[in-house]
């Protein structure tokens, strides 16, 4: 009885125990908007890591100044955005299995607040 017991104790310990991992391609989806939170379409799009040799991912907004990416890594991604003159930065952390929303913000030309550097 008491083999029993233990075994049904380590049974439920380990069940509880274990963390099922994320596991598909991480996503990423951005939108391009102005400072008065306008979409802009027809917007470029990268990211990149700044280490020679790694994936960057190239895309283009669509007339709501959407575009999506996916990564099977766990990774942080500089995001550099622009249309003509104007540019703006910023940064997504992807994780497999999970899907992030995130709005990028695009300043006009010599502008101190677009976080590009």
């Amino acid at each position: 009885m008491k083999r029993l017991m233990l075994i049904c104790l380590m049974g439920m310990f380990f069940m509880v125990s274990c963390k099922k991992e994320n596991t598909g391609a991480g996503v990423v989806g951005i939108t391009v908007v102005n400072t008065k939170g306008v979409p802009i379409q027809n917007c470029a799009v990268l990211l990149s890591v700044p280490i020679p040799g790694a994936n960057q991912y190239y895309g283009t907004t669509d007339i709501n100044g959407y575009v999506e990416f996916q990564s099977g890594l766990h990774v942080y991604y500089d995001v550099t955005v622009w249309k003509g003159l104007w540019e703006g930065c910023d940064f997504v952390e992807i994780k497999p299995g999970n899907t992030l929303l995130k709005n990028v913000i695009i300043y006009p030309p010599n502008s101190s607040y677009n976080g590009c550097i």
